[in-house]
């Protein structure tokens, strides 16, 4: 069987495993005073605001659908779709977010090897293809275990200005 569950694969700690697979966790993280808010506002740099998606499962290594894992700095998913579309001549792949840095996988349908078009993406500044793979079915919208969130906040007011 080629698709391998992530639930042993990633580490993550039990309030993340509880949102990803509740939607809520009564053990969030929070300051020494419990509810209070912390204050701050969150930064404007593209590296002020990082997602990385938590696939539903690992390619498998082999299969007709190219799988990129990618990290993309300050553009829109559309960006990234078009440098895909035109690297390897395919048509409209999917599309996501902006103004962040965002680890998500995406997948091209690509029988045949492609080496130009890896490159032609990696001549790309705000692209770095972190991973390369193969897998038997197109990567689809709810293909996620979910979503890891990174926020850089600036004037937190709160004493305990680390929030773990």
């Amino acid at each position: 069987m080629c698709d391998k569950n992530l639930a042993d694969a990633l580490s993550s700690s039990s309030w993340e495993d509880d949102v990803i697979f509740r939607g809520y966790s009564l053990h969030l993280p929070m300051n020494d005073a419990g509810f209070v808010p912390i204050g701050g506002d969150m930064g404007s740099a593209d590296t002020d605001f990082e997602v990385s998606e938590i696939p539903a499962y690992v390619p498998c290594g082999s299969g007709e659908h190219l799988y990129l894992w990618v990290e993309k700095k300050g553009k829109a998913t559309q960006d990234l779709t078009r440098a895909v579309e035109k690297a390897f001549k395919v048509k409209e792949i999917g599309k996501k977010d902006a103004h962040a840095v965002t680890r998500q996988y995406i997948s091209v349908r690509l029988p045949k090897e492609d080496a130009e078009g890896l490159e032609q993406l990696r001549a790309h500044s705000w692209l770095n293809i972190l991973e390369v793979s193969r897998h038997t079915n197109k990567l689809r919208t709810g293909h996620l275990r979910g979503n890891r969130f990174k926020v850089n906040l600036y004037g937190v007011t709160s004493d305990d200005a680390q929030i773990s």
